[in-house]
């Protein structure tokens, strides 16, 4: 009968638990990708109220918090100015803190820019809207439509901004109604 040298049979036992992580690793990995989706990382922000950089089209960099998620736009509160926050209608990077985001998630609302545009000129308020290509525009919105948003500032001169432009859109009135 063969003696069993311990150490290889210990050598082997490490290799085999090894292999065994890594297989694990591998699947958790692939599962987590097919189930991973742009939506579902932004509904995990937001359902965890976790804290945020958002990184738009002109490179703008916004922290904050999500507060709600729409067909085309992700709004987002920014702490330390009391009831402001930006729509963002195009995301190009979120960047989470230290919190680990869990399984919880926030069904994703059908409010589009548009909607938010509209309820902005309804109510008359002062808004910054920043475009592709660095344009910002500050005034009252004037009228919307599917394709533009009509801007005027203090002496009534008016900026024509396309709405698959837009990048951002911060303002005092984006509230609790919005959401």
């Amino acid at each position: 009968m063969d003696s069993i040298d311990p150490d290889r049979r210990l050598a082997e036992w490490r290799v085999d638990a090894a292999a065994s992580r890594r297989r694990s690793i591998w699947r958790d990995t692939g599962l987590l990708a097919g189930e991973t989706t742009w939506s579902s990382v932004l509904g995990l922000a937001a359902a965890h109220r976790t804290s945020v950089v958002v990184t738009t089209e002109t490179g703008a960099r916004v922290a904050g918090q999500i507060v709600a998620i729409g067909a085309d736009v992700v709004v987002i509160e920014r702490p330390g100015e009391a009831g402001t926050t930006i729509a963002s209608a195009r995301i190009v990077g979120v960047i989470s803190g230290e919190t680990t985001l869990g399984d919880h998630e926030v069904e994703t609302g059908e409010t589009t820019l548009v909607e938010i545009l509209t309820e902005l000129a309804d109510s008359e308020v002062t808004v910054s809207i920043v475009c592709l290509g660095g344009l910002v525009a500050r005034g009252r919105i004037d009228a919307v439509s599917d394709e533009v948003v009509v801007v005027a500032d203090g002496n009534g001169r008016r900026t024509y901004v396309r709405v698959d432009r837009v990048s951002e859109v911060s303002s005092m009135a984006i509230t609790s109604s919005s959401r």
